[in-house]
């Protein structure tokens, strides 16, 4: 992970370092052991030597690349430095602080590259809980820069591709705690400040035009529950003590019983994301939003899953011309969608997997397990989806939708769902402006859908109440519209 940050209290960890014992030789060769369990033995990758109170790791990731990566792939960085200063009980004072410059090549298809002028980590480690019980970094002027070949096509030659994205400053935190039921419990925060993205785009025999990106701030919120670190180590300590293909086949079961202990992987995932300042200039012009949120939530590999998404889109604005006069109405200028899916299952189909699986036969996994598994995947009536109260909004109208449907291990979904406009007088005014060809295509579609609706129950506007309950018959407010050849 390049991301670094600074710690908020550095005074507090240097009165910490000066209590603590000098380093040692016997600690250095104690410490480049447990560095190469994860990153390997090659020589030159991972440097330990005692400095004063604190030991300077070295971690050269391009001796690591040349080492374990296909033919041809190069990794050009200057090696990474870190400051660690044992404080006692388990606990690990970590500071790295520098510039940042790496290119990773695959000649004749892609080069990265990735700098920064500022990039630095500071926070207190702890080996019960295998990762940091606070951290914190900081980046500036970080620059993510690619360039990639398209192919050749009918005897045209390949053309480059190039993206260029740049972060003014990034800043990071995370706390770490035991989890009541095992694993870690983190909290973070990450704000990215200034973001902007040009891609220069081209085709074989078209020419090349730019598109460019740009955000205000984006900033994360994140929550992880019962993150299994010490079991997510050793699985990586494993993967690099069997790099190659026959190792991997050779110990199969060692990797069977590091997966088996690695679920459920994490007990549940959260996250709140926030965009805000979007701009994106395109041949067309440029398009606008103010805010774009998104939330989630993911349960882990557990008998429990859950799966839940919202996206919410505030003050979009396209070009003039873009959208003709007539549409403008129609442009929606907001929008609410929030997902869940829940009632299924993934901790018995991944113990399936993980108990069936044979690296030594050329399918590894059973192709007759299907239907074992997806009956252990919707263990009951079937994966209930949920449409949370959502909508679209315009500059005349408003469109509310819920509704929620079940997918069952056999026929077709079912459900209901609810669907709510007010302004539909305004909708078809603007449908009614359109040019004939348009109207006349839309036209009687819209007056069907209106002769269908009824007075919204509570309410202003109209109201589309359907019901898909029963299997292969749909009512629009009570009418079988199913016989009416108007399903979809």
């Amino acid at each position: 992970m390049f991301l670094r940050s600074l710690i908020l209290s550095v005074s507090v960890l240097a009165a910490a370092a000066a209590q603590a014992a000098p380093a040692t030789e016997a600690g250095a060769v104690k410490l480049t052991g447990v560095f190469q369990r994860y990153l390997g033995k090659t020589p030159g990758v991972v440097t330990v030597t005692p400095a004063g109170e604190s030991y300077t790791l070295r971690v050269d990731a391009a001796r690591l690349v040349a080492h374990l990566a296909q033919p041809g792939l190069a990794l050009r960085s200057e090696p990474m430095q870190f400051s660690l200063t044992e404080r006692g009980e388990g606990l690990w004072g970590v500071v790295q602080d520098g510039p940042l410059a790496i290119e990773l090549e695959l000649p004749g298809q892609i080069t990265l590259t990735a700098t920064a002028e500022k990039n630095s980590t500071s926070g207190l480690f702890d080996e019960a809980l295998g990762t940091f019980r606070e951290v914190q970094s900081q980046t500036k002027g970080m620059v993510l820069s690619q360039r990639s070949l398209t192919a050749a096509v009918e005897g045209q030659p390949a053309v480059p591709s190039v993206t260029r994205s740049a972060v003014s400053e990034t800043t990071y935190r995370a706390q770490g705690v035991a989890g009541k039921d095992g694993g870690v419990d983190i909290t973070s925060r990450m704000d990215m400040i200034g973001l902007k993205e040009v891609s220069t785009v081209s085709e074989p025999g078209m020419p090349a035009f730019e598109l460019t990106l740009a955000a205000a701030r984006y900033k994360v919120d994140g929550k992880i529950a019962g993150l299994r670190t010490h079991q997510t180590a050793d699985l990586l300590a494993w993967a690099v003590a069997h790099a190659s293909g026959p190792q991997v086949i050779a110990d199969q079961e060692g990797l069977r019983r590091r997966l088996e202990a690695l679920l459920p992987v994490f007990d549940q995932l959260q996250s709140q994301a926030e965009i805000t300042g979007i701009k994106a200039d395109t041949p067309l012009g440029r398009f606008t939003l103010d805010r774009v949120g998104v939330d989630a939530t993911l349960n882990g590999v557990v008998e429990d899953g859950l799966l839940r998404q919202s996206i919410s889109l505030m003050g979009f604005e396209a070009p003039a011309g873009v959208v003709p006069d007539w549409a403008l109405p129609l442009v929606p200028e907001g929008l609410s969608l929030d997902l869940q899916a829940e009632d299924f299952a993934l901790a018995a189909p991944a113990r399936m997997l993980i108990a069936g699986f044979d690296l030594t036969k050329p399918d590894p996994i059973d192709k007759n397990i299907g239907p074992t598994m997806l009956a252990a995947f919707l263990p009951g009536e079937g994966a209930r989806i949920t449409l949370a109260p959502g909508g679209v909004s315009g500059s005349d109208y408003n469109l509310g939708y819920e509704g929620s449907m079940v997918i069952g291990r056999e026929g077709v979904p079912t459900g209901a769902s609810t669907i709510t406009v007010e302004g539909w007088d305004s909708v078809l005014a603007a449908v009614n402006a359109a040019p004939p060809e348009i109207r006349s295509e839309m036209g009687p579609a819209m007056l069907l859908i209106g002769g269908m609706a009824r007075p919204a129950a509570g309410g202003s506007g109209l109201q589309w109440v359907i019901d898909a309950k029963t299997p292969g018959k749909i009512l629009v407010n009570g009418v079988d519209v199913t016989a009416m050849g108007a399903a979809q």
